[in-house]
């Protein structure tokens, strides 16, 4: 009885050593760990902050938008509580904002939020990451808009 397990494990032994490449749960382990591999979002948004004082609804929004762009998976609340606050943005403008050029900008920002939102709701997400990328560059011509604003204020108080 002795030599026969003493046999089983010789083999065993043996058998493990002749090529360990060849071993089906190493390619396994490598193959599940190739898909579980998560890609990492590059998220570019100019932040505001600076240039817009304490102007609220606005910060609020951009906070939201990095969190809803910096998640793999977007719901319909996700994109309603987006809706909410760039309406708030809407209603709440300071004075020295009420420009035609900020104006349309919120309002190219707006469509393409709602763009997504029908994106979402139509479940074709094949072009999920391009809608994302657009939001995400309208939001950022919008701040550059209100940055430009305030530089030529700057100017003009500067010369005059």
């Amino acid at each position: 009885m002795k030599k026969l397990i003493a046999l089983i494990l010789l083999v065993a032994l043996y058998a493990c050593k002749k090529d360990p490449g060849k071993s089906i749960l190493i390619k396994d382990k490598l193959k599940v760990l190739k898909i579980d591999s998560i890609k990492q979002k590059n998220i570019n948004i100019v932040s505001s902050i600076g240039f817009v004082e304490n102007w609220a609804e606005i910060i609020s929004f951009e906070t939201e938008l990095k969190r809803v762009l910096s998640t793999n998976i977007q719901t319909p609340k996700d994109i309603e509580l987006l809706k909410k606050l760039l309406s708030d943005l809407k209603n709440t403008y300071p004075e020295r904002f009420k420009t035609p050029a900020i104006e349309a900008r919120v309002k190219v920002l707006e469509t393409d939020v709602l763009m997504l939102k029908q994106y979402l709701k139509d479940g074709s997400l094949e072009d999920l990451d391009h809608k994302l990328t657009r939001v995400q560059n309208t939001y950022n011509v919008f701040v550059g808009q209100i940055e430009a604003l305030i530089l030529k204020e700057k100017d003009y108080e500067k010369y005059h």
